[in-house]
């Protein structure tokens, strides 16, 4: 696997739709599982399930731990 540089990481974002940013970022429990790919917000044992599936949901359950 490579990793990615800055230039490269900042052409991928720019090139990303706010429908992207939105699936990346905020989705919800419930429109992941509608996808039907049976994937859903992680769970975090003792904590539950975060709020949100995309990036969000690590720092506001971190937020509230």
């Amino acid at each position: 696997m490579s990793v990615i540089q800055g230039a490269q990481l900042e052409s991928y974002i720019t090139s990303l739709s706010l429908n992207d940013l939105n699936r990346i970022l905020f989705r919800c429990d419930g429109e992941e599982r509608d996808d039907g790919k049976n994937f859903g917000a992680y769970n975090l044992g003792p904590y539950g399930d975060t709020k949100y599936c995309g990036l969000q949901g690590k720092p506001s359950s971190v937020l509230y731990a």
